[in-house]
């Protein structure tokens, strides 16, 4: 595909470092939520 002026447009290349970083962040943002809510169903258990 081509503009108007020859220019054919490069694609972007995708990084993955910023989704490499977000996997153990959203991870740990998981485990974080997810002690307390354990911790109140193991405890109504008892």
């Amino acid at each position: 595909m081509e503009h108007a002026d020859g220019i054919t447009p490069r694609r972007r290349r995708v990084r993955p470092l910023p989704y490499a970083l977000l996997v153990p962040a959203t991870a740990i943002h998981g485990l974080m939520l997810a002690y307390p809510i354990v911790r109140l169903v193991t405890l109504s258990l008892q």
